[in-house]
């Protein structure tokens, strides 16, 4: 009897996987805003980088702000970080069985604190 030998597997790429199959979804196939804001916050935490994306940079970047734009004046991040966490929310709860990543926001009163995507310690999940 041979033995099959089981490959590691490579997080990075098994996130980056999830998320190209996430944005090809229906639920992020219908708004480009919300495709366009979940790849910002998930690809530099592929990258490497540990620091989370400021309201600021994600207004400019994502939706095509000012560099002088006000995030205190126009809440457009914070209402699509919003419906990110309920588009994700209703993604997964379709998904039988689960997908082996799974992207996640908490919901918390501060858009800086919650736009960067990390791999937690307790497993699979990416917390946006």
């Amino acid at each position: 009897m041979e033995r099959t030998q089981v490959q590691p597997v490579n997080a990075t790429e098994l996130t980056r996987e999830h998320l190209e199959d996430l944005l090809r979804s229906n639920s992020f196939q219908r708004s480009a805003k919300l495709s366009r804001l979940l790849r910002r916050l998930v690809e530099p935490t592929l990258a490497g980088a540990s620091q989370p994306i400021k309201e600021q940079i994600l207004g400019i970047e994502v939706f095509d702000r000012p560099t002088d734009w006000d995030p205190q004046t126009d809440s457009i991040v914070r209402v699509h970080v919003n419906r990110l966490r309920l588009t994700l929310r209703s993604y997964y709860a379709d998904q039988n069985p689960p997908p082996p990543v799974r992207f996640e926001r908490r919901r918390s009163g501060k858009v800086t604190h919650l736009c960067s995507a990390r791999v937690t310690r307790c497993g699979n999940r990416i917390m946006v």
